[in-house]
């Protein structure tokens, strides 16, 4: 079994708010860590305002092209 390094970033955005993330990347450094996070999170909330607006339950497929389908049958309706 192999065993993976994890490391902890913290990151303090005001005086009352630090927020901790764990990575297993080495090479990058801690703000970087923090920005990638941050930026994944503007992706996740876009992901579940769009899945609320066309009430997608789940993706039709796994492919690159899922996304587009849905979205081209809901405003042909």
């Amino acid at each position: 079994m192999r065993v993976r390094r994890i490391r902890k970033v913290l990151s303090h955005f005001a005086a009352d708010v630090t927020l901790l993330y764990r990575s297993d990347t080495f090479d990058l450094t801690a703000l970087s860590v923090a920005q990638l996070y941050k930026e994944r999170w503007k992706i996740e909330n876009w992901w579940k305002w769009l899945k609320a607006m066309y009430k997608i339950k789940e993706p039709m497929s796994r492919s690159a092209t899922a996304l587009p389908v849905p979205n081209r049958r809901r405003v042909c309706d």
